[in-house]
């Protein structure tokens, strides 16, 4: 047998293999279905469904889109350390920013949402925040990756769109409304579990976003870890606005 023979004949199982594990959705496959697989893929219904509250530490650059002086970058950078409380049985949210830009002093920054009102501290101050905080909590509960599955599971017009490749490997699309806005998750074929979620709606209450009318929110995942108890959660989040990069968040704890 020749080399070329030889490497064929050993690719060949695996390339058989890899395509039945990447098998584009097929007619018979319903957009639940897809959905209930990520589901079970993250640890399940009843752990995902259990939880009460997600609390971590985390770093995070932020690309300062706003300020920097094109759009295509380079960017001034803002280093940030993040504390941040999810109370998903209440939809209650509270975040503590560190903000650091090389040419000012650091900046601590908390937000709280409850029962529909939000408020933002800075410099000691209290003060009410805007509706673009409420949607900033929205976001942070409802699309998170502890609720996003179940958040789509419960869409009463939840569809499949064409499968896509996404970073280089086959991706399931699952598509939903979410408070009327359009939402679509990816969601990786070989391990069901999601790549990105999709968003698109308008910030009025954000002072550059505000300008532009509907934004493109989305969200990559990655660093996936298996927490005690069963549940696979990514520590790394990538998000894009309109297709800029805007910021990565890092887990520690």
């Amino acid at each position: 047998m020749t080399s070329g023979k030889l490497t064929a004949s050993l690719l060949a199982p695996f390339l058989f293999l890899t395509s039945l594990l990447a098998s584009p959705t097929t007619s018979t496959t319903s957009a639940i279905d897809v959905v209930r697989e990520a589901i079970r893929q993250m640890g399940g219904e009843e752990k995902l469904r259990a939880l009460r509250g997600v609390r971590f530490e985390a770093a995070s650059y932020r690309n300062a889109l706003e300020q920097s002086e094109r759009p295509e970058g380079p960017y001034i950078v803002e280093y940030d350390e993040i504390s941040e409380w999810r109370d998903l049985e209440h939809a209650r949210w509270k975040q503590e920013v560190e903000i650091n830009v090389q040419v000012q002093p650091p900046v601590k920054f908390k937000v709280v949402v409850a029962d529909g009102a939000a408020s933002r501290g800075f410099s000691g101050q209290t003060i009410p925040a805007s509706r673009d905080q409420l949607q900033e909590a929205e976001e942070a509960l409802e699309l998170c990756p502890e609720r996003v599955l179940l958040t789509a599971s419960a869409a009463p017009d939840l569809q499949l769109e064409p499968d896509t490749v996404l970073q280089s490997v086959p991706n399931r699309v699952v598509a939903f409304t979410w408070k009327g806005s359009p939402v679509r998750l990816f969601l990786n074929a070989y391990t069901s579990l999601p790549t990105a979620v999709e968003w698109k709606r308008a910030y009025p209450g954000d002072t550059f976003w505000g300008t532009w009318g509907d934004v493109t929110t989305r969200v990559y995942y990655s660093l996936w870890w298996l927490y005690p108890g069963g549940i696979h959660y990514p520590r790394q989040s990538d998000t894009f606005r309109n297709n800029l990069p805007e910021r990565v968040v890092t887990i520690s704890d």
